[in-house]
């Protein structure tokens, strides 16, 4: 038997479905990434630094993006067995990103997942830090910003002082909903017991956000 947290034993599907974990105020809440509020930051708005703006923009080193990235999961459409797609961009094949996320799919499904998570991770590689006054207090990590016509998600925020606040690329169409081909249902002979089960004890905290639940 394990234990784990309630973000760990989650993140799977908070990873698959493009769901932002998030902790304050002794509470844990999800917020998903589509159709996100936009924030309009206004230039005049941004706090100087250093006798210039606090405005900077971040592009890594592009060498390290990867090319590739390599999906491991397990096969919703057949036997329950380990699978793996692949996606590329530009044709590129390293560097190589290997995942592995254990959930049942559909090729479909995987080979979708496996596209965005490879442009998550060469977008991510773009950031963006800044100042901002205390009226954009009502800001948290995981909202989006728009800049100078750009797109960006927080992903984090210091509240001493001044809001510093660092993000990443944000695209929208990321996230949207796939449609799915016709899928067929395999004829496969029952499947036996493979392995002991493995229980696994969740220590949820003891408080949980219940607004906006039925």
């Amino acid at each position: 038997a394990g234990v784990a947290s309630t973000r760990e034993a989650l993140a799977p599907l908070l990873t698959a479905f493009g769901i932002d974990s998030l902790t304050g105020a002794a509470q844990l809440k999800f917020a998903g990434r589509r159709d996100k509020p936009i924030c309009d930051i206004d230039l005049d708005d941004i706090l100087p630094a250093d006798g210039t703006t606090s405005l900077r923009f971040s592009e890594g080193d592009r060498s390290r993006l990867p090319n590739r990235l390599d999906l491991h999961y397990l096969d919703g459409e057949g036997d329950y067995g380990r699978q793996c797609v692949s996606s590329s961009y530009g044709g590129g094949t390293h560097p190589v990103l290997t995942l592995t996320v254990p959930l049942a799919l559909s090729r479909y499904t995987a080979q979708s997942l496996a596209a965005r998570l490879l442009h998550e991770a060469r977008i991510s590689a773009t950031t963006v830090t800044l100042d901002l006054p205390p009226k954009y207090i009502f800001l948290e990590v995981g909202d989006v910003m728009s800049i100078d016509g750009r797109l960006w998600r927080i992903t984090e925020m210091s509240l001493l002082g001044p809001l510093e606040i660092t993000a990443t690329r944000y695209e929208a169409g990321l996230y949207q909903p796939q449609l799915t081909t016709a899928q067929t249902q395999a004829n496969l002979p029952p499947i036996g017991v493979i392995a002991r089960p493995v229980l696994s004890l969740m220590d949820v905290p003891a408080r949980l956000p219940l607004q906006n639940q039925p």
